[in-house]
């Protein structure tokens, strides 16, 4: 009889410790799905991503040039 509780008790260990690795399988899995859903809203904005960074660094070289143009007396 307790050959028997032996294996039952190996199962059941086996069974917990299948079930504990697999949630990093399944983090993996959410990490890669939000990267896609991240890349597809990239694709998608891409216009007005690229409008904004343009704009920003417009901003950022007027800025600049004022600056560097001012005249110390």
């Amino acid at each position: 009889m307790s050959a028997m509780k032996a294996f039952f008790l190996g199962l059941k260990l086996k069974a917990r410790n299948f079930l504990r690795k697999e949630n990093g399988e399944v983090n993996i899995i959410v990490i890669v799905v939000l990267i896609a859903i991240a890349l597809a809203l990239v694709v998608i904005f891409k216009d007005k991503i690229v409008e904004i960074l343009q704009k920003l660094f417009d901003s950022i070289g007027e800025s600049a040039d004022e600056v560097t143009n001012i005249e110390i007396t």
